[in-house]
């Protein structure tokens, strides 16, 4: 399996290996196929080519866009997750609205799909395109920008490590990630259905539920009874 690092979806293991939520529902298949899940260390601008090459069988926690479709197949999804805005807790904007009517500087994520699909919604939108997330919290620390659009765990993960920082979340959504597992092109559509069963078995078992639950995720209707939403 080539994983690179979201957490918490997926992490790197104190033993060196990957592992996170994300991998469960192939490690329930690699159990009952009397065989081992070896993890291979990939970066989110190789991992398809990796799939691709035959480094690996399986590409971990992947947006399902048409870019890659064209190149690789997928399976259903493990999990799907909202863009959202990060403010800080004592500013006057609660919605997108009133970030889009002040007219203030929205910081984004280059080459992201998040970043994409605002830019179509909202193509009047003042904007600041950097290369990290950890540039765009560090903008909006200094009052450069007035929001950082971020996907909705790396936004959590920002608001529970700084309680000064608080989400909005857009509704209708501006977008929306399906993440699944990307497989070769080359692979048989029952060698996909076995894999879809064992996704299903995971979500409808609650054994993903549970396990982000473990690590501090928390869904979107969650945010609220979390402290994590500004209101």
């Amino acid at each position: 399996v080539g994983v690179a690092i979201s957490p918490p979806h997926t992490v790197e293991l104190e033993d060196g290996t990957f592992g996170g939520p994300n991998i469960i529902p192939l490690e329930n298949l690699a159990k009952a196929l009397g065989v081992k899940v070896e993890t291979v260390p990939a970066e989110w601008k190789n991992i398809v080519a990796g799939l691709q090459a035959g480094r690996y069988d399986f590409a971990a926690n992947l947006d399902r866009t048409l870019e890659r479709a064209v190149a690789i197949q997928f399976t259903e999804p493990v999990w799907d997750y909202p863009a959202v805005f990060l403010v800080e807790a004592d500013s006057p904007y609660a919605t997108v609205q009133d970030l889009l009517e002040s007219g203030g500087t929205i910081g984004t994520a280059q080459g992201t799909a998040h970043e994409a699909a605002f830019l179509r919604a909202y193509p009047d939108a003042k904007t600041a395109s950097t290369d990290s997330f950890a540039n765009l919290i560090q903008s909006l620390r200094a009052d450069r920008i007035i929001a950082e659009l971020a996907d909705l765990p790396t936004a959590i993960s920002q608001a529970q490590e700084d309680p000064t920082l608080k989400i909005i979340l857009p509704d209708p959504d501006i977008y929306r990630g399906l993440v699944a597992y990307g497989v070769p092109a080359s692979a048989d559509a029952r060698s996909i259905q076995t894999v879809n069963v064992a996704i299903e078995r995971a979500l409808n078992e609650g054994v993903m539920e549970a396990a982000y639950a473990e690590v501090g995720y928390v869904t979107e209707d969650q945010l609220a009874d979390a402290g994590l939403l500004k209101q």
